[in-house]
C-alpha cells in the first residue's frame, strides 16, 4: 500500500473513531436529560402530593355506633379515599391491618357520609384505638363523636377595648362570631341571642347588644357565617373590665361565648399651654401629653383649627400615632414663616381620635411676635 493510501485509511478510522464518539455523547446526553426530566417529574409529584396530604388533614373518621361510622370532609378541597384499617392493642403492641374497598370509602371534597362498617370492622370486634390510612399515606384516628359539636362557633377576637360613648354605626362591631359547618352540624338557622352583659351597669338592654345580620341567621350548607356584634356604651359607663355572653342556638344544642370588654379612656393635655414664637423663622416645640385610665391603645392626633387663620403656621406631631403601650407623650412641632407681616395670637386646637369612641382635644395659645429678625 502506498503512502497516501495509508494516510487515507488512518483519515477513514479518525472519522469513524469520531462519528462513535459522538454517538455515544449524544446518548448519554439523552439519558442524562432523560434523567433530569424524570427527576424534575418526580419533584413536582411529590410536592403535589405533599400539598394534597395538607389539604386532607381536615378530615374526620368518628364513631356514630358500634356498627357505623362518619366520614366528614366538609372541609378539604380535595376528595380522600381510605385503602387501609389500622386496629392497634396499645397494652401488647399487636396491631391488625384490614383492607378497605376504595369505593365505599370514598369521599368527595364538602361531604359527609355515614358508612355501615362490615362486621369485622364492628367496634365491639377491634382493638381500643383504630387509625385509618388514605391513599397518600396520611393516618386518621378513628375517635369519639365531638363531645362539643358546635366547637366551630367561634369569636374572631375575644377581647375588644372600648372608650365611653362608643357606638358600633361609628367605631365598627364589638367582635364577629364565626358560624361554621361542622361535625354535627351541616347549616341552617342559627338564634343568637345577648343571655347578659356584666357587671353593672352594664346590661344587654343597656348596651344595645345587637347582631348583623340579624338573627336568626342562616349558615349555608357546608359554608359559614360572619355575624357582627354591634353595641353602643354609654358615655357614663366607669372605666373597667365588662363581658358580654353570647348564645348561638340550632333548635338542637347551643353554645355560649363570652366577649371581655376593656372599658379604658385617656386624657390629653398641651404642655405648655401658652408659647411665644418670632417671625424670623422660628420654630417651638410642645409637648402632647396623655394620661391613660385602663387603657392600652393606639391615638392619632391631628391639627383640628386655628383660630384666627394663620397659613404661616406648620405644624409637625411626632409619633403620630402614639402607642400608649411604649410611650405617653408627642411632640408637636410649630414652625412660622417669616411673610407676610403681623402678630397677635392664634388659638391651635388638637384632636386626639383612636377610633374606640368619640374624639378628644386640646388646645394651646400662640402669641406671634411680629419681628422678622429675631427667634
Amino acid at each position: 500500500m502506498t503512502e497516501s493510501g495509508r494516510i487515507d485509511v488512518k483519515a477513514v478510522s479518525t472519522v469513524i473513531a469520531a462519528v462513535i464518539v459522538l454517538t455515544v455523547f449524544l446518548a448519554l446526553a439523552s439519558a442524562i436529560y432523560t434523567g433530569l426530566l424524570q427527576l424534575g417529574n418526580e419533584s413536582s409529584n411529590l410536592v403535589k402530593r405533599e400539598a394534597e396530604r395538607a389539604m386532607e388533614s381536615f378530615f374526620q373518621i368518628y364513631w356514630l355506633n358500634n356498627t357505623h361510622v362518619v366520614l366528614f370532609n366538609n372541609h378539604s378541597s380535595v376528595p380522600v379515599t381510605l385503602l387501609y384499617w389500622v386496629s392497634i392493642n396499645p397494652a401488647s403492641g399487636a396491631y391488625t391491618v384490614i383492607p378497605l374497598n376504595p369505593a365505599t370509602y370514598t369521599v368527595p371534597p364538602g361531604t359527609r357520609y355515614i358508612i355501615q362498617n362490615p362486621p369485622a370492622l364492628y367496634r365491639s370486634s377491634l382493638n381500643p384505638v383504630n387509625r385509618v390510612v388514605s391513599e397518600r399515606g396520611t393516618s386518621f384516628e378513628v375517635g369519639d363523636a365531638p363531645s362539643q359539636p358546635f366547637q366551630h362557633f367561634t369569636l374572631v377576637n375575644s377581647r375588644k377595648l372600648v372608650r365611653p360613648g362608643f357606638t358600633s354605626t361609628l367605631h365598627g362591631p364589638l367582635s364577629q362570631i364565626i358560624l361554621s359547618t361542622g361535625p354535627g352540624f351541616l347549616g341552617g338557622p342559627v338564634t343568637l341571642t345577648c343571655v347578659d352583659a356584666y357587671p353593672a351597669p352594664a346590661s344587654c338592654a343597656g348596651w344595645s347588644v345587637t347582631f348583623n345580620p340579624a338573627s336568626p341567621v342562616n349558615v349555608p350548607s357546608n359554608g359559614y357565617a360572619v355575624v357582627n356584634i354591634q353595641a353602643n356604651i354609654p358615655a357614663s359607663t366607669p372605666t373597667g373590665t365588662y363581658f358580654i355572653r353570647v348564645r348561638a342556638d340550632t333548635g338542637g344544642v347551643t353554645r355560649d361565648l363570652v366577649l371581655m370588654v376593656n372599658v379604658g379612656d385617656f386624657t390629653v393635655n398641651v404642655v405648655p399651654s401658652v408659647v411665644n414664637i418670632a417671625r424670623g423663622g422660628c420654630a417651638v416645640s410642645v409637648s402632647l401629653s396623655v394620661v391613660p385610665g385602663n387603657y392600652d391603645g393606639a391615638i392619632s392626633f391631628r391639627i383640628l383649627s386655628v383660630v384666627p387663620a394663620d397659613v404661616r403656621l406648620k405644624f409637625m406631631i411626632t409619633p403620630n400615632p402614639l402607642e400608649t403601650l411604649h410611650g405617653l407623650s408627642s411632640s408637636l412641632v410649630i414652625y412660622l414663616d417669616r411673610f407676610p407681616a403681623g402678630g397677635g395670637a392664634r388659638t391651635i386646637t388638637v384632636e386626639a381620635f383612636d377610633g374606640l369612641g368619640p374624639s378628644k382635644t386640646t388646645s394651646l395659645t400662640v402669641n406671634i411676635v411680629n419681628n422678622p429678625n429675631t427667634c
